[in-house]
């Protein structure tokens, strides 16, 4: 592949998605044919897929590479499972699901109110994360309810987070060692929480902060680059090679 969609080694690459699926179109919502060229691209372009957990038993030598990239999905919705899965496997590859234990229920639904407001997507459920592990996919934790930690009390956060553990440890088979943060940016967390996480357990942390993890980074405050309904290929090849970096400082 030629041209503009020729992308710069990077060795290694975490990026976010939320949901996929055709319906309804916009920002928030990737369709699924361009998520499949996504992972074709990667494929091309040589990477190996990665979770975060493996990410975390290979630091730092994985960010020295060869080339990687981790695919992690925030919320769990329906469509991460009835779309992305199959197009992962396909591809032989494996992703990390994040999953807010409280909006997972016995069967799929559709969000009410905070955190997700008006959404037209289902929530996935248990039965969709046991999907998913089966699979050779990694189950992380994205708290319980999907709060901003930021405006929790100590004894608020400690509850998510030994909640999310919890609750997961019942429905998987190994432990979640991996974290993403709601919403993410440095404003939504503090030092003092990022400090607790090891003592549940969690050995690698997702923020939504902008950009590529680097050896000498936090293994709990890691950097992603964000993925959205307007990425097509060309844009999608963009962000790979490092044109969007400057975000980082725009969207603190």
């Amino acid at each position: 592949m030629a041209g503009p969609f020729v992308a710069q080694r990077q060795p290694l690459l975490i990026l976010m998605y939320h949901c996929v699926q055709d319906n309804p179109t916009g920002i928030d919502y990737v369709p699924v044919n361009v998520f499949r060229r996504h992972v074709a691209y990667l494929v091309d372009q040589g990477y190996k897929f990665q979770t975060m957990r493996q990410v975390y038993e290979n630091w730092p030598a994985v960010v020295a590479g060869p080339k990687a990239v981790v695919l992690t999905f925030d919320d769990l919705w329906a469509s991460q499972v009835d779309e992305c899965l199959p197009i992962i496997k396909k591809y032989e590859g494996v992703g990390t699901f994040f999953v807010s234990t409280a909006h997972v229920g016995d069967r799929r639904r559709r969000p009410s109110g905070s955190p997700f407001g008006r959404c037209y997507s289902e929530l996935g459920s248990w039965k969709d994360v046991r999907t998913l592990e089966s699979s050779g996919m990694e189950i992380g934790a994205h708290t319980h309810t999907h709060p901003r930690m930021s405006d929790l009390s100590r004894e608020q956060v400690r509850e998510e987070l030994e909640t999310s553990n919890r609750i997961l440890a019942d429905f998987v088979n190994s432990p979640a060692v991996s974290f993403a943060f709601p919403f993410g940016r440095p404003s939504s967390y503090s030092p003092w929480i990022v400090s607790m996480l090891p003592t549940f357990g969690y050995k690698t942390a997702c923020t939504t902060q902008w950009g590529r993890p680097v050896a000498g980074g936090s293994l709990l405050e890691l950097p992603r680059i964000a993925i959205d309904g307007s990425d097509n290929l060309r844009r999608f090849a963009m962000k790979l090679r490092g044109d969007y970096d400057f975000l980082r400082w725009l969207k603190r």
